[in-house]
């Protein structure tokens, strides 16, 4: 396994300072990039910074590295809450938005569009209450990152459960993002 902390010089931790982490990909980029380098290894360097970026990938990388290969578990039940009130909200959202792609009077698109608003506010709702426990989610990573290494299994432990509700909450916000989108190309077509 190749080390991505080691590919950047930098010290495998929990938290990494990411506009470090873009310096450094610029930089090695100059001398591993296919048009300047033919013995560089971009595909490898464009892999660490992907993964090193993103705060659960880097944990899952971080946790490999250790040996401590974490056997993903279900979502904790604070994230789980959230699963009900997601799936409900983009299936309301999706139940309006195909006929609005599909409406062709301006009378019937302007009704359709403003129902979409109302359900847009509830997943604005939904948005903000994701990004708060995505912030919990990271100082809670910050608490472990200022104590580490630690070598303590529960630490261990934490951090794989936080990367898997960092998973979730990230794939919802997405999901959320995808659907505005959507409903913004529908609405100005």
């Amino acid at each position: 396994m190749i080390d991505f902390f080691a590919v950047f010089g930098l010290q495998p931790r929990p938290v990494i300072d990411v506009a470090v982490l873009g310096d450094l990909f610029a930089n090695k980029s100059k001398t591993t990039h296919p048009d300047r380098a033919a013995d560089g290894d971009f595909a490898t360097l464009n892999e660490a910074f992907r993964t090193l970026r993103d705060p659960a990938s880097r944990i899952l990388h971080l946790l490999a590295l250790s040996g401590d290969e974490p056997q993903l578990k279900a979502a904790s039940a604070e994230v789980s809450s959230w699963f009900g009130q997601v799936a409900i909200g983009l299936q309301q959202f999706d139940r309006m938005l195909q006929p609005l792609s599909q409406e062709t009077s301006s009378l019937l698109r302007a009704i359709k569009i403003g129902e979409g608003q109302s359900l847009l506010t509830g997943l604005d709702k939904l948005t903000e209450g994701l990004t708060s426990q995505k912030e919990v989610l990271l100082q809670a990573i910050a608490q472990i990152d200022a104590r580490w290494p630690s070598d303590q299994p529960t630490d261990r432990d934490s951090l794989a459960q936080i990367a898997y509700d960092l998973r979730f909450v990230e794939k919802w916000l997405a999901q959320i993002g995808e659907r505005r989108l959507r409903f913004q190309e529908s609405a100005n077509y």
